[in-house]
Formats: structure tokens, sequence, C-alpha cells
């Protein structure tokens, strides 16, 4: 408790504040009005903190925020808020300034509240959980810059707010259904909040809520905790009650522990869980989340209860949950639902699954039959599903990199390796109908480190919206207005400077775009037939990684390439394909200009196996391996591009994953396998061997 001699000097009375005193700190810059709450908010967490340390967070020890192949349209009330002019700011630029008791002052002010903390990430050990007052303002957000980590040091709980506790005002007659305050977290890292000494207001390890309007963006929880058993206690990251009007909590973007070891753990609700309120869940990771209760709800005889939903336990009568874009892996439940336990118990709430990934998340000891990892009793009587995968095992390390069609699929494959639109410049863009003129492009964007991005006959709304994020200098349409046509480049001109490259032909447009990207000689040349794509998409990977360009071929070679090869003058000319598709009679020719090396196989598959296995000698020469169809080529195009860009093959499946191919995989032995295309083209099974 505090020294009543303290709070005489403060002059409280009745659990108020005089708002007119005004107090100047470098820890926490803020208008000179300042609430005498925020001051006694901050003398309380000074006095509870003997000792705080605010330290560079090792952001390479947490996976990054949000689902990384999640792309669906956020609802505009689920976005990240504005921030750019806050009502606060915790620090002064330095990380000695970002304190637990700068937070705690903070938030019990409310407002918009950023920090500056330094250019480095920074973890702050918070020795007093933050606590929102309702009487405060009318709007709480909370916006870490995507560099703040807030610690619970697995002691106390991170953040709160509750309506209807009178410590924190009442503000209505309605406590559980009032609009205010708007609590909005974002670009934050939450770590070891712990909730366990918490009775009153159990749950939620590291965020508590209970009325107006709460939601999470762009934000990070890992390794925090709440009760070990009991029925009801849930949340290890979050506990939620009461939103105003049965309106959703939003959770966009976000990740929910995301490799083992950094999960967070509850009797029931590993991540989340809440009574009587709705959920939208969008773009979002949960991974190793786990409960700890068991017995479920109502306890069995001699047991504790608990032990449901992995990830998320949610319960009431009309809510709704619907999950868009995101993916669920390696939760568990003691008990049912090692993914998501939903039970509405007057059967007249939702769930929705949509275009979603769940597989791996056990249920002990029941779950509803079909959808292993789920336990719902709903109206429905079942998950609602669109577009999304359900499945019992695990997939090992492959993530599925997919759209509803070609150009999403290729704008998914940008945004999974671009993530940062500053270190791109150029983007290439080819037809996505046909592929003659998009196959030296390929290998250019991998030299250059930029995607290809496809069209049609219109500029389809996805590919507007990634040129939209990555901001290009330069875009660079591949192939002439038969392919691209001027209405498209002229529509691409919006976003940034179109320079066309094209040729009468598919072979003198590889030569056009040789010659736009190298212009001096090299070291390597790759050749590829131009009647095909499967092996001038395995060789452009290859080709990106080391720098050269990828020249085509037909019956002959033309005098438009053999003048380029003469202008290179490699060292080095690897001929991709066997005999019945680059002739002996044409490798005869080349080796007027450089050393040749055929890279062949039995066929399309066998082709670009040789390529990997001679670009990429040892396990150690990569950590990833891209997967796409054999059949067609606009997947493989796309990721052909961004292999080349980070160092990794691209081997092609058909039907059924070929013994080789497997054991190419095999020897690669690669920390992540990018599997390309949606499971029309690369099935469920074929996924699941990887």
């Amino acid at each position: 408790m505090l020294n009543p001699s303290i709070l005489d000097k403060f002059k409280i009375q009745g659990g108020r504040s005089d708002r007119n005193a005004e107090v100047h700190t470098a820890m926490f810059r803020i208008p000179s009005a300042i609430s005498r709450r925020a001051v006694v908010a901050a003398i309380v967490a000074t006095l509870a903190a003997v000792l705080f340390l605010a330290i560079p967070a090792t952001a390479s020890d947490y996976p990054p925020a949000g689902n990384p192949t999640g792309s669906a349209v956020v609802p505009v009330d689920a976005r990240a808020i504005d921030t750019s002019f806050p009502d606060r700011v915790i620090g002064n630029g330095t990380p000695s300034s970002c304190t637990s008791n700068a937070v705690v002052s903070a938030v019990a002010l409310g407002g918009v509240i950023t920090f500056d903390c330094g250019p480095n990430p920074v973890t702050i050990d918070m020795y007093q959980t933050a606590k929102v007052f309702n009487d405060a303002n009318n709007r709480v957000v909370l916006d870490g810059g995507g560099t703040v980590t807030l610690n619970g040091r697995n002691a106390i709980r991170i953040l709160y707010m509750n309506t209807c506790d009178p410590d924190q005002v009442w503000t209505t007659s309605q406590c559980q259904n009032q609009a205010t305050p708007e609590l909005t977290v974002q670009n934050l890292t939450f770590i070891n909040g712990n909730s366990k000494n918490e009775t009153t207001y159990d749950g939620g390890g590291a965020i508590w809520v209970r009325g107006g309007r709460f939601k999470i963006v762009n934000s990070r929880f890992f390794n925090n905790v709440c009760a070990d058993v009991g029925p009801d206690v849930g949340g290890g990251a979050v506990r939620v009650f009461s939103q105003f009007n049965t309106q959703p909590v939003y959770v966009v973007n976000s990740t929910f522990g995301g490799t083992p070891g950094h999960g967070n753990v509850c009797s029931n609700g590993g991540a989340l869980s809440s009574i009587g309120v709705s959920w939208t869940i969008i773009n979002s990771l949960f991974t190793d989340n786990d409960t700890t209760g068991w017995g479920a709800n109502p306890a069995k005889p001699g047991t504790p209860g608990g032990g449901n939903g992995g990830a998320v336990a949610l319960d009431g009568n009309t809510f709704t949950l619907r999950v868009i874009d995101s993916r669920f892996e390696r939760n568990h439940a003691r008990a049912g639902g090692g993914a998501i336990f939903y039970v509405s118990n007057n059967r007249t709430g939702e769930m929705y699954l949509q275009d979603s990934y769940f597989a791996g998340n056990p249920s002990d000891d029941f779950e509803t039959r079909g959808y292993p990892g789920f336990f719902i009793l709903a109206k429905s009587g079942h998950p609602v599903v669109t577009n999304t995968t359900i499945l019992e095992v695990a997939q090992g390390n492959g993530t599925r990199i997919a759209g509803a069609n070609r150009y999403e699929t290729a704008v998914k494959l940008s945004k999974q390796v671009f993530t940062d639109p500053a270190e791109v410049d150029t983007v290439f863009i080819a037809t996505g109908f046909n592929f003659p003129d998009a196959l030296g492009a390929a290998a250019a964007a991998g030299y250059r480190g930029a995607p290809v991005l496809l069209v049609g006959d219109q500029l389809p709304g996805p590919v507007a919206a990634e040129l939209v994020r990555l901001k290009p200098s330069t875009i660079y349409v591949v192939g002439g207005t038969s392919a691209v046509s001027t209405s498209v480049a002229n529509q691409l001109a919006s976003y940034g400077t179109v320079k066309r490259l094209s040729g009468q032909d598919r072979y003198r447009t590889s030569v056009a775009v040789s010659r736009e990207f190298f212009t001096g000689t090299v070291e390597t040349v790759f050749i590829a037939t131009g009647k095909n794509f499967p092996d001038a998409l395995g060789a452009a990977a290859a080709a990106g990684h080391l720098g050269a360009p990828v020249l085509l071929v037909g019956d002959s070679l033309s005098a438009g390439v053999s003048a380029e090869l003469a202008r290179l003058k490699p060292s080095k000319i690897y001929v991709v394909g066997g005999t019945s598709v680059v002739s002996s009679s044409v490798e005869s020719r080349l080796a007027t200009y450089g050393a040749t090396e055929r890279l062949a196989g039995s066929n399309r598959y066998q082709t670009a196996i040789s390529v990997s296995k001679k670009i990429f000698p040892s396990a150690q020469a990569t950590d990833t391996v891209f997967v796409a169809t054999g059949s067609n080529f606009p997947d493989a195009l796309g990721a052909a591009a961004v292999a080349g860009h980070i160092g990794a093959p691209v081997l092609l499946a058909g039907d059924t994953l070929s013994h080789a191919v497997s054991s190419e995989v095999g020897r690669l032995d690669p920390a992540t396998i990018y599997v390309v295309g949606g499971s029309s083209v690369i099935s469920d099974l074929l996924f699941s061997s990887l």
C-alpha cells in the first residue's frame, strides 16, 4: 500500500484526482495539463519497481506478426489507428526513458500513445499492470511502432480494461454494454504476462478486457500464461467479456506463439478466451499454444476442469467467430478442441472459416467428428467452411503460398519474400496468359531482387494493391503489346515509371531483357528452349541466384542470341534440358561462345533436380526450397523470381510427389519448403508428404 502521507501530498479525494496538476518528466512527454490520477499511478509503479530495465529486444528470437501468406482485405474498423499525432509519447529517445511507470501513467490518461525509445528495439519490464481508467478518454491506442516489447516478467498481467470495475470508475449504468473506452493495441509485442495471481478477474495473462471495444492489430504474444486449472478460466494471452452491442473483437495480422517454445498457455484457450463475445480473426497465426487444465467444463468428477481450446476457447449464447486467411498449427487441448473450442449454449451462434489452414492441432479427449482440432456446438452443428484446409496431421515444415488464381498467387509470393517495400525498387510485369515473354524476366527479377507480377486484359485489383504496397521506382513490362496491352501499361504508369522490354519474338525478348540488366560481360549464361516453360523456369531460379541471364533457343541458334552471347563473353554456358528440347547441333554452336554443360533429366521434373544439384551441391548451399506444379507455368514463374532472389531452387511436382523429388528435398534438408499454388495444382496429399 502507499504511505498515506504520500497520498495526502496529492490531495486524492474519494479516489478522484485533481486534473489541473502539471507534471513534466523525461520518461513520459505529454501536454502540460495532466491528470493527477496519472501522477499517482506513476508513483505506485515507481514504488513497486525496485529495479526496471529497458533492454534491446532480440527480435530474431521471435517470429513476425501475422500469417505470412495472409492477404485478406481488412475492414476499415479493423485496421490500425493513425498515430501520427499522438496525445502522449512514452520515452525521450533513449531505452532507459521507456519505463514501466511511464507506460502505466500513459495508459491511465488514455488517448493515442506512442513510444520514443531510440532507434533499436526495446523490451520494457513491467512492474505494475497498466490499467485503463474508463472516464479518462474515450479511446486508448497503444502503438509500439513494431519495436516495443512489454514484458510481464512472468509475474503480472500487462494490460487491463474493465468498464464494470468500480476502481477504474463506472461511467454508465450499463457497464456491460457501453461504447467506450475503445482500446486498441497495435505494433506491440507482449511476453511473459502472468495472471495466475488474479482471482477476481482471472484469465488473460497479457490482456484482460471487459466492455467498450477492443482490437489487436499487427501484434505478437509469446509465453503469456493464466491459471493452470479451472473449467471456465481462459486466455493465456487475452481474455475478453461484454463488447458493445455484441460487436466483434478484431485480431488482425497478429501472431500467438509462432514457433515451438513461444506459445501461450492457460487452463482453457491457450491464446484467446471469452464468454459471449464475437471475434473476427484476419491474416493471423496461432501455433504452439496449449492448455493445462483437464476434465473439461463442467468439470468431470475428480478433476479440476478445463483443457478446452488449445488456441481459442469461446463460450456463450449468441456470438460469432470468423477466421479469415489465418493459420493454426501445433496447438493442443488436453480436453476438446485442439485448435478451437466453440460452444453456443443456445445453438444460435455460428463459426465461419474462410481461406484458412488448420493442421496438427490434437485434442486429447474429444472433438467434433470430421473436423480434427475442433469442438463446436453451433446453429449449423459444424463450422461453415469456405476454401479452408483442415488436417489431422501437421505437414512438417511446408508452407503453402496460394491465391484464388494465378494473379493472387504471384502477389502472395511477393508479400512472402519482399516483406520490406523499402528494399524493392523494381517490379516486373508479365502476362498471365502465356509463358514465352516471361521466361527471361524471372531470372532478371531474381538478380535484381524484384517480384514478377502477372496481368491479364486488365490490371487485377490485388496486383494494383501490391504495387501500392511496394512503391516501385521502375516497372518493367516484359513482352509486346500483344502480351501486355497498352491499356494495362498505361494503368501501371500510375504506380511507377514503366519501361517495356520486348522483341519481335520470344527469343529476341529474352535478348532485350539480358541487354537491359546484364550490361557487361558475365561468367555464366543459361540456355533453355523457348517452346515450353518447365526447363526455363527451373533455370531462371538458378540464373537469378548466380546473376546470370536466361536466353531462349528454338530448333536453331538465332542471330540475336548469337550476338548476345558474343557480347556477354560467358565462361560457362549451362544448357538446360535434354537433346529433344535443345539439340546437339545447337549445343555445338553454343560451344563456340563458351564451355557448355548440359543439365538434363529424363523429364521436366528430373531436369529441375539436375539444375538444383548443380547449383546447390550441398545442404549448406540453401535453407529454402520452392515446389511448384510442372503442369502449368504461372505459379512456377513467380516462384522462380523470388527463389532466385533468396538463393533457392525450384523443384517441379506432378499429381504425386515422385521419389526423385522427395529425395532431392531430403538431400537439401531445407528449413523451409514453400509449396506454390492451391490444392487444385499441388494436392494436400502431396503437400503433407513434403
